[in-house]
C-alpha cells in the first residue's frame, strides 16, 4: 500500500499560523460548526494537511498568469529564474499577498465542504425510531408516520397548497422526505462538493500538461469527452490499432500521475 509524505506540513503551518487563524475565524461565521469552533479547526488541519495544500502553490502558475500563458504549460515554459523574488517583483507580482489569496480560497473550500457535508447528512437524519425500524417506502408512508395529512383542509389551507403548486411549477423542484429509494444518494457524489471538484481540476491539469503535444494529446482530450477507440481512430483518421498504442501511453502518463499525487 503507498503511503503519503506530506514533507513540512507544520513547519509551513507555524509560520502561517496567524494567518490561516484570521481567515478561519472570518470564514467561521460563513460556514458554522454545531459541534464548536475547536472541532471545525482542527477538521480543517486534517483536510489541508491531508490534501497538502501549501505544496500546491505555485510561483508558475502565477508568472504564467502574468505572462498570459496557459497554465497547463507553466512548468515547461516559466524557468525558474522567472520565480525568484526580484524577478516576480519586477513583474508587478506580490507573492506574499497572493499566497494569502490562495491560501484564503483553499480555507473556504475546506469548511465549505464540511459545512455541505453537515447539511446535506442533517437533512437525511430520521430521529423517529419507529421510522428507523421499519424504513418508509414511499413519500405517503412517510407522510402517514409523521402524521401529516396530505389533504388541504379549509380556505386557508387550500390558498396555501394552490400556491405551494403555482412556485413547484414554476420551478420545476420540490423537496421530499428521503426513502430507502434514495439511499444510493447518501454519500454525495464528486461533483457534489466544491472541494473536490477543485482537486479533480487540479489533476486533470496536472495529466493533460504529462501529455505530448499531437496525437496523444488529442487522444486524451478526446478520452476525457467520452469518445471510445473506434471513435477516436475515426475523429484522427488513423487506423484503430494505432488508436491503442496511443492510449496505452496515456494510460501509463495517468499511472504516474495518480501515483505521484499518493506519495506526494
Amino acid at each position: 500500500m503507498a503511503v503519503r509524505i506530506v514533507s513540512d506540513f507544520w513547519s509551513k503551518y507555524e509560520s502561517n499560523k496567524d494567518l490561516i487563524t484570521r481567515c478561519f475565524k472570518f470564514l467561521l461565521n460563513k460556514y458554522p460548526n454545531p459541534e464548536g469552533e475547536m472541532d471545525a479547526y482542527n477538521s480543517l488541519l486534517s483536510d489541508m494537511f491531508r490534501l497538502n495544500v501549501f505544496a500546491k502553490f505555485s510561483r508558475k502558475r502565477l508568472v504564467a498568469q502574468k505572462l498570459k500563458i496557459d497554465k497547463k504549460s507553466a512548468d515547461t515554459e516559466v524557468s525558474d529564474s522567472d520565480i525568484t523574488d526580484e524577478a516576480m517583483a519586477r513583474m508587478g507580482i506580490d507573492v506574499e499577498k497572493k499566497f494569502e489569496q490562495y491560501l484564503f480560497v483553499w480555507i473556504e473550500h475546506c469548511l465549505q465542504d464540511r459545512y455541505d457535508r453537515r447539511r446535506k447528512q442533517g437533512a437525511r437524519y430520521v430521529t423517529n425510531c419507529t421510522i428507523l425500524e421499519c424504513p418508509p417506502r414511499s413519500f405517503t408512508e412517510v407522510r402517514a408516520n409523521f402524521q401529516e395529512s396530505p389533504w388541504a383542509q379549509g380556505a386557508a389551507e387550500e390558498l396555501s397548497l394552490e400556491k405551494h403548486i403555482e412556485k413547484v411549477d414554476r420551478i420545476g423542484v420540490t423537496r421530499v422526505y428521503p426513502t430507502y429509494k434514495d439511499a444510493s444518494a447518501y454519500v454525495g457524489s464528486k461533483i457534489d462538493s466544491p472541494l473536490d471538484d477543485m482537486i479533480h481540476k487540479d489533476l486533470v491539469s496536472k495529466f493533460m500538461t504529462s501529455m505530448q503535444q499531437g496525437k496523444e494529446k488529442q487522444v486524451a482530450e478526446l478520452i476525457m469527452k467520452g469518445y471510445g477507440q473506434s471513435e477516436i481512430a475515426d475523429v484522427l483518421q488513423c487506423s484503430s490499432q494505432y488508436v491503442g498504442t496511443l492510449l496505452k501511453k496515456v494510460r501509463e502518463r495517468f499511472s504516474i500521475i495518480m501515483e505521484q499525487k499518493v506519495l506526494v
